[in-house]
């Protein structure tokens, strides 16, 4: 269960859309920070490629105005939608750019809501030693970023150190991320109870917000946990929610593992996948 990681969380990054420069263009920033907003709502709707092409664009607008702390924004912004298209390579370089523009904005709690987006990224790439650094870094700063503990907490969780990530999700706040990783650390802790509880609340927070991509997570996690408490029809119903969801954001090769995961789980041995990517098909070219 360690291993399903909220990576919708990353798409939750809505930096300062102010401008110090507002009066050398108004309407170049207004255009630029619409664009901006209309990245971030894409991303939330798995839709990365429509996203890119937004952040690109807002970027090109406070690049005219230049504006720092948008131009880093934006790339921030483009370089998640690369990595969730399996431009890594290209991310990378995106998200050193956009550091660069945060660093010279010396707008200290924009600099570190980056650190904890890329720390997340490098989450999901499985370098936590370098994902703790920047995390620390945020730290450091003084940021109000809710991400932090719970970042740090599933860190601990992803390196077997249950007991120090209980340490860090000791504050509560309401985000959909806290209880995600609370769910996990419940469900290490065979607190199944619980641990649906705050999967559940993870879930409905998501979906209230419209973060689509989150929910695939949401989804898996819950899956696994019925999966414990033997309950496989849900466990089945569950995962293919989830299913649905990666192949509608084009996370064709998780959708694959977790199709010969439901092959398994399926209280119904003869279930058809033929018949559900008929749906899915159905449902992706609506």
């Amino acid at each position: 269960m360690k291993k399903n990681f909220l990576f919708g969380l990353l798409f939750l990054i809505f930096f300062s859309c102010s401008s110090k420069n507002t009066n050398q263009a108004p309407e170049l920033l207004s255009q630029a920070d619409q664009r901006l907003v209309r990245g971030n709502e894409l991303l939330q709707q798995g839709d990365y490629g429509e996203a890119g092409i937004n952040f690109l664009k807002s970027y090109t607008d406070y690049s005219l105005s230049d504006d720092l702390i948008g131009c880093g924004a934006s790339l921030t912004g483009l370089g998640i939608a690369l990595f969730n298209q399996s431009r890594n390579s290209e991310a990378e370089l995106v998200f050193k750019k956009a550091e660069k523009y945060f660093e010279s904005s010396k707008n200290f709690e924009e600099l570190s809501c980056f650190y904890v987006t890329k720390a997340l990224i490098l989450i999901e790439n499985q370098k936590y030693d370098k994902a703790l650094a920047l995390l620390n870094q945020a730290k450091e700063k003084g940021t109000h970023d809710q991400r932090i503990m719970p970042a740090i907490a599933l860190i601990c969780l992803k390196t077997q150190k249950t007991d120090e990530a209980k340490i860090y999700l000791t504050n509560k706040n309401d985000s959909s991320f806290y209880f995600y990783v609370a769910g996990l650390l419940d469900f290490e802790n065979k607190n199944f109870e619980d641990s649906k509880s705050n999967l559940e609340k993870a879930l409905e927070i998501d979906k209230t917000k419209g973060n689509v991509t989150a929910l695939a997570a949401d989804l898996e996690a819950l899956s696994n946990l019925f999966i414990k408490t033997n309950d496989n029809q849900k466990a089945s119903d569950f995962l293919l929610r989830s299913i649905k969801i990666n192949i509608l954001t084009n996370k064709i090769a998780k959708a694959n593992k977790q199709i010969e995961r439901l092959k398994q789980i399926s209280p119904d041995k003869t279930h058809d996948m033929n018949v559900e990517n008929f749906f899915i098909e159905l449902w992706m070219n609506r």
